[in-house]
């Protein structure tokens, strides 16, 4: 089997994105918003503990409304709010990323 490995980070574009929202620790089915955008990571030291991931994509309002943990709970309908007491789901997020430059998909 042919591996690829590659040493150079280039820009990376995404599509057919997917977010699976967890209930109870489950993963629910998923909400196909099919975005176009960019994905960009940076690691946080030279010894990578932790990598920044930066997604820019155009989402969907109700997919927006479960990641930021708006709610219309005694409100008109229509009508959401952002409070202190907002607290988003645990998500799973999918897309097909494209190497912008040699279409390499992954």
């Amino acid at each position: 089997m042919l591996k690829q490995v590659i040493e150079q980070f280039d820009a990376w574009n995404i599509k057919n994105a997917s977010i699976q929202f967890m209930k109870e620790n489950k993963q629910e089915p998923g909400t196909k918003f099919g975005c176009m955008g960019t994905i960009a990571s940076e690691p946080e030291t030279t010894v990578t503990l932790k990598l920044n991931v930066t997604v820019s994509a155009h989402v969907s309002v109700q997919v927006l409304r479960d990641y930021f943990g708006l709610s219309n709970e005694d409100l008109k309908p229509g009508i959401y709010s952002y409070g202190s007491n907002s607290l988003g789901k645990d998500f799973v997020f999918t897309a097909d990323v494209v190497d912008g430059f040699e279409d390499f998909k992954n």
